[in-house]
């Protein structure tokens, strides 16, 4: 609440809304059950401000801008291979960190910051072959939580983001 001799104008609101996005990765296999990925991911989520309880009575707004969000990270993937479902479909966990890069409509502002990102998920291969130029092909199914940290930002605390996705491997 405010102190006694200071009022509120008007209220404000602002949240972030969920978006699709693209995600792109490349991973170099280690030993066999650790990858080292680089990514890329983009996306377009919707700011969204509500202005309400205006002192002098005017009609309440909401205010919306698109935000161009970028990452640039990197991860470790580790296959659990003792957790095994069958002979084509392994568990992995993940984790990394990255660039945050994000531009306000008609790109009149800049704001860039850090990822990091926890996840988890399953790789199911359709294709194994010891020989030929494509030696696997497969589907993976990923659960992320993303922590951003500056950037756009409401406060000061990283600001929590999960993402499911699926995707299509394959192994040159």
């Amino acid at each position: 609440s405010l102190p006694a001799d200071e009022f509120a104008l008007f209220g404000a609101d602002t949240s972030v809304h969920a978006s699709p996005g693209f995600d792109g990765r490349v991973a170099f296999w280690l030993p066999r059950a650790l990858a080292v990925e680089a990514g890329f991911v983009m996306m377009r989520p919707v700011v969204q401000t509500s202005i309400t309880g205006d002192i002098e009575e005017a009609e309440e707004l909401t205010l919306e801008e698109n935000l161009d969000q970028y990452f640039f990270e990197a991860s470790a993937v580790l296959l659990l291979e003792r957790f095994r479902l069958g002979d084509r479909t392994i568990p992995f966990v993940s984790g990394g960190a990255g660039y945050l890069r994000q531009l306000h409509e008609g790109q009149t502002l800049v704001e860039s910051g850090q990822v990091y990102h926890v996840g988890g998920g399953i790789r199911h291969w359709l294709r194994l072959s010891d020989r030929g130029f494509l030696r696997a092909a497969g589907v993976r199914a990923d659960a992320r939580a993303y922590f951003l940290v500056n950037g756009f930002a409401l406060d000061d605390s990283p600001r929590p983001h999960g993402a499911i996705s699926g995707s299509l491997f394959l192994t040159f």
